[in-house]
């Protein structure tokens, strides 16, 4: 938390709050934070984004790199809800149900949006971990298809890697 407070600490007009890291060795460390994002004004909004941070061998660290990530929010019929990073029991449901036959990590959502279609699109951010001992935490975005009621069961669409490194 101190490193990610040093490298975000000059930033101004958002606030970024870490919710998942990953790192690599290099002449140094890089970092990739999935973080939350939220503009500083009078009606705020919250977005994700992965943030690429280096801390070279001596000195401060630097961004790199910032990406937002997901669904643009439209705020229009038919388009993508703003970003929520508390996961709804009714969400977790539908991620659960969908998640039925996931082989090789497991997925957990730590934040999602929206869409209302014939049903309803979901779009996971996701924090996972191989089921590979000693493997890296990865990130993904999971899109989640729920038919309306009678219409069948939720099912995954696709699922989108997140470049942590």
């Amino acid at each position: 938390k101190d490193f990610f407070a040093k490298a975000t600490a000059g930033l101004v007009g958002v606030k970024y709050a870490a919710l998942a890291s990953a790192s690599q060795v290099v002449a140094g460390t890089n970092y990739a934070f999935i973080c939350e994002a939220q503009l500083v004004s009078a009606n705020p909004i919250a977005y994700p984004v992965v943030m690429h941070v280096n801390q070279p061998l001596g000195g401060a660290p630097i961004i790199s790199g910032i990406q937002k990530l997901g669904p643009a929010v439209t705020g229009n019929a038919g388009g993508w809800s703003s970003w929520s990073f508390t996961v709804s029991s009714e969400a977790q449901q539908v991620f659960d149900a969908a998640g039925q036959g996931f082989v090789g990590v497991n997925y957990k959502p730590i934040g999602f949006n929206t869409q209302v279609v014939a049903g309803m699109n979901y779009c996971y951010l996701c924090e996972g971990t191989v089921v590979v001992e000693g493997a890296p935490v990865i990130a993904a975005l999971v899109f989640v298809y729920q038919p309306l009621p009678g219409q069948g069961t939720p099912h995954r669409t696709e699922i989108q890697s997140i470049p942590t490194h």
